[in-house]
């Protein structure tokens, strides 16, 4: 096995704490085309799913599927401390090596089992496409006023919260791609690990649905992302 990365390597990181802020441990499964993770909350009320193709790395080369189960936290730190300007791997018997030029260091795993259950499918009636840093930075903005969202598709995607204290509201500048006259509400905490995809995504699709899970998706060269959040009971 031979894995290196120079040119991604911050948004190779920002995919880790993206992963990192839903789960405290993951299966990481390294096949011939690539990387893929499904991240899910303890409380399984929202998952993370990562497609990562190997053009993302400068070299890539796996002999065999392997799946391992990492300590995130671990794992992010080792990256940010590894992989300043370039970021090596090789796994080996029970651990997986990161290294540069100058430093070495290993994070133990666990060989875990592949994950044979069917990826989410949402049929949303209200889809929406807008620029990530906007919608990050609305998120964070709300998230300290309020924990309750409401996602309303009526015209334009508007982004409301709620609390004991402040209700508002924020319009967005997101595109319409199609849309029925509906909203539904999420748990504002459960948005926090998108705050980071603005280091990955230009643009985002959002889609939604009366009582519906909220979906968002992001794509690029080498990535596809999928994020879905239960519907709240009201």
């Amino acid at each position: 096995m031979g894995i290196k990365l120079k040119k991604n390597l911050k948004e190779f990181e920002s995919i880790i704490k993206v992963i990192n802020k839903v789960s405290d441990e993951t299966d990481y499964i390294f096949t011939k085309e690539g990387i893929r993770v499904s991240a899910v909350d303890p409380s399984s009320t929202y998952i993370a799913i990562f497609k990562i193709d190997k053009s993302m790395f400068e070299e890539y080369e796996i002999e065999e599927e392997i799946t391992i189960t990492l300590q995130n936290d671990l794992f992010t730190k080792l990256i940010k401390k590894v992989g300043k300007k370039e970021l090596n791997f090789d796994i080996k018997e029970d651990a997986i090596e990161l290294s540069n030029p100058k430093e070495k260091f290993s994070l133990k795993f666990f060989v875990g089992q592949k994950d044979e259950r069917p990826e989410p499918q949402v049929d949303c009636t209200s889809i929406w496409k807008m620029k990530t840093a906007e919608f990050t930075t609305i998120l964070n903005e709300l998230s300290s006023l309020g924990v309750i969202a409401c996602l309303d598709g009526k015209d334009e995607l508007t982004i409301k919260i709620k609390s004991n204290m402040v209700e508002g509201e924020t319009i967005t500048s997101a595109e319409k791609i199609q849309s029925e006259d509906c909203y539904c509400y999420y748990d504002m905490t459960y948005f926090a690990p998108l705050i980071e995809t603005k280091n990955i995504f230009t643009e985002l699709r959002i889609g939604f649905g009366e009582e519906l899970p909220c979906v968002i998706k992001g794509t690029n060269d080498y990535l596809n992302f999928a994020f879905v959040l239960a519907a709240m009971v009201e």
